[in-house]
């Protein structure tokens, strides 16, 4: 049991799904209720009480139907049989990839609404009581996201961020996880700068065009899921200024090194000569000496403190470029129609996570790895329309979204035995 203020509400849910919660959150504010199922850390389920996170307005938002068509089917069915996601679907005849796109995003829109309460209590129970969707897996950390960025008010966003850190930098072994977040390619610019160690200021300075919400929610987001680290250099955590007073001095010669490796390139100064005797405080120098006499002092201005070493070097190989396998001859737009029908076929179907990205049952991360990042180079929003693909019936983005939670479950070990359980059963 706690409250929403108590700590960043970012922190609360992903604390639930990365721990490989299962149970129910229940948050209580204002007299509404929400609820967010989860097994084994994965999102199953979520109701909300208000009207626009209704199965209706969230496929009318999505494009899913028309209005003419929801109030037909408001009339026929009722609310209350509305709001049954199968029956919502049969009624409207989506196909099954539509069913399971609009399925994803009921899930999301719910748990994500979380985020706009301000002061509530919530309570995690062992036992779920509301539907669960079946065969829809949604990562924590997609609904954290769309959350913080679509309804925490600026002010908590603020505030959250204070509590998490000022300077930030991503941790390398995240890298392989933040196509579980969902950021858009909006977010690109941030998460490149976080590669070197950024801050909100920083990012304000050197990229006035971002949204200043998206840059907080996107490192709200990343911080609570513990995929940032705070940024040090020197000791001192998350300020990169200039210090006022000089810098302790380190005698070294000049056949040293101009930098000591063990402080994070932070440079030391060279070995002084005794200064004239002077009336008032000398201002800080550089003095160092000559090879040809000792007696010869040469003055340099000061140099300017460098960052500290990134966590993550900016050519270090991104997911994409890792040597898992070779990537096939690039496909023309009418291979990624093929594609994308192929995979929705077999979603229609109901296959199992191995079958739908190519893999065998015994196949190793990396080999789901492979077959992810070879499906993602084609399925990406921004790939498509490079290539000028249209997604009218939302064909593309569901199968993505399918790549996205097959992935998730097959490259986590725990996850991926429940699941071998669950198709063990299925099979009996």
């Amino acid at each position: 049991m706690g409250t929403v203020a108590q700590r960043p509400w970012a922190a609360t849910l992903a604390e639930l799904g990365l721990g490989g919660k299962s149970g129910q959150l229940t948050l209580r504010a204002s007299g509404r209720t929400y609820r967010v199922a989860f097994s084994h850390g994965i999102v199953v389920g979520a109701t909300s009480p208000l009207v626009a996170d209704s199965v209706s307005r969230i496929a009318l938002a999505h494009r899913m139907i028309t209005p003419l068509k929801a109030q037909a089917i408001l009339r026929a069915l009722g609310r209350a049989a509305v709001e049954d996601v199968e029956r919502f679907a049969e009624a409207t005849e989506l196909p099954g990839p539509s069913v399971q796109l609009l399925k994803r995003r009921v899930i999301i829109q719910r748990t994500a609404r979380t985020f706009e309460v301000e002061a509530g209590e919530y309570t995690v129970d062992d036992t779920i009581e509301i539907p669960v969707l079946v065969g829809v897996e949604v990562d924590v950390r997609a609904a954290i996201a769309f959350g913080a960025r679509r309804y925490q008010s600026t002010d908590r966003l603020v505030a959250d961020l204070r509590s998490l850190g000022t300077r930030f930098a991503l941790r390398p072994d995240a890298e392989p996880d933040l196509a579980r977040f969902e950021l858009g390619e909006a977010a690109g610019p941030v998460l490149e700068a976080l590669r070197a160690g950024t801050s909100v200021p920083d990012l304000e300075a050197t990229h006035r065009h971002l949204d200043p919400r998206l840059v907080m929610s996107v490192l709200v987001s990343l911080a609570a899921s513990g995929a940032l680290a705070p940024y040090e250099l020197a000791g001192r955590p998350q300020d990169v200024s200039l210090p006022r007073a000089p810098t302790p001095r380190r005698p070294t010669t000049t056949e040293g090194p101009a930098y000591d490796s063990a402080r994070l390139a932070i440079p030391v100064e060279l070995t002084s000569h005794p200064e004239p005797t002077m009336t008032r405080v000398p201002t800080p120098r550089e003095p160092t000496t000559t090879a040809a006499t000792s007696a010869h002092v040469v003055k340099r201005r000061p140099r300017t403190l460098p960052r500290g070493t990134p966590f993550r070097a900016r050519t270090d190989p991104f997911l994409e470029a890792q040597p898992t396998a070779a990537l096939s001859p690039p496909l023309s737009i009418r291979g990624v129609r093929k594609l994308i029908a192929s995979r929705a076929s077999l979603l229609g179907k109901g296959v199992d996570h191995f079958e739908f990205l190519g893999v065998s049952y015994d196949a190793s991360i990396a080999e789901v790895r492979a077959a992810y990042v070879e499906l993602a180079r084609y399925l990406r929003p921004e790939r498509l329309a490079e290539l000028g693909y249209q997604d009218e019936h939302h064909d593309a983005r569901t199968v993505f979204a399918q790549v996205l939670i097959a992935y998730t479950v097959l490259t986590d070990p725990d996850r991926r035995s429940e699941y071998m359980k669950l198709l063990a059963r299925r099979r009996m």
